[in-house]
């Protein structure tokens, strides 16, 4: 996945940065999860995976790299309303809505976070990067939260 994601910023001609937080991931989705299931309980590792490192750990250290937010390949939809708060909704493809495991973003995450799938469906997106010539080695059985 790695040299998937390195050789399309490559094709894009952006920088691509690989951070290390197998070690934070480990400790603090893991372990919570072989506990939970010891316990009797059924975790859900997506939601702390998001908010502790994809939109904690990651976007802090893309803040502390000078980006003003991070994007991702969530099927997921975020806007500012009327009063100002940060909102989060389903994105347009509801085979592969994914806020739900994004339920505990609070609002400086949400504040700093892009979905550019958001308005489209996973075959639109597939055909998109298809016709870029992009690489794609995942299966669709993969599931990302």
């Amino acid at each position: 996945l790695i040299d998937d994601a390195a050789r399309v910023a490559r094709m894009l001609g952006i920088p691509h940065r690989v951070y290390d937080f197998r070690a934070e991931f480990q400790k603090q989705i893991i372990d919570y999860f072989i506990g939970s299931y010891r316990n009797g309980e059924t975790p859900n590792p997506c939601y702390l995976c998001n908010k502790r490192i994809k939109f904690g750990l990651f976007l802090d250290q893309a803040l502390q790299e000078g980006f003003d937010a991070i994007a991702t390949g969530h099927y997921a939809k975020v806007f500012r309303d009327q009063t100002g708060r940060y909102v989060l909704e389903r994105g347009a493809d509801m085979q592969k809505d994914q806020s739900y495991f994004l339920a505990l973003l609070n609002q400086a995450q949400l504040s700093r976070i892009i979905f550019p799938l958001a308005a489209l469906i996973k075959k639109d997106v597939r055909l998109i990067a298809e016709k870029a010539g992009l690489i794609n080695t995942l299966s669709s059985s993969i599931t990302v939260c």
